[in-house]
């Protein structure tokens, strides 16, 4: 894999959304798959071949997939654990298409893994997360 690094330097107050960010990004792309990683966390070896065999031998042409489920480390209290965000809708009362558990499940943007042709068919909205 080819990774390039591209930085834009913006003035104090003046950054950038992340959905011009992310715009960017694809266009500057030039793989047919887009990963979205966050720098403060961890990605297991096969994390990468994984997402993108999920989409490549998709029976349904699947242009996206991300995580509904992941470990997570609170450094402040040193407590390792495990975050479903279906399950826990389930736990509440929700299911799987109420509005909260699929904000939990789909709203995080560290695990998008997609097509770059759907990101430049239908780009992001300039907003923040």
């Amino acid at each position: 894999p080819r990774v390039v690094y591209i930085k834009f330097r913006r003035e104090p107050g003046a950054d950038w959304s992340i959905g011009l960010k992310r715009n960017i990004g694809v266009h500057l792309a030039s793989g047919e798959f887009i990963a979205h990683f966050d720098d403060d966390d961890l990605y297991a070896p096969v994390y990468l071949s994984s997402m993108v065999g999920l989409l490549t031998e998709s029976k349904d042409n699947a242009q996206a997939v991300t995580l509904s489920s992941w470990f997570i480390f609170d450094v402040k209290t040193e407590r390792f654990g495990f975050c479903d965000a279906i399950a826990f809708g389930w736990m509440k009362g929700r299911g799987a298409d109420h509005p909260d558990v699929k904000s939990w499940a789909y709203g995080y943007g560290f695990s998008y893994v997609y097509r770059r042709q759907v990101a430049l068919d239908v780009p992001y909205d300039s907003i923040d997360l």
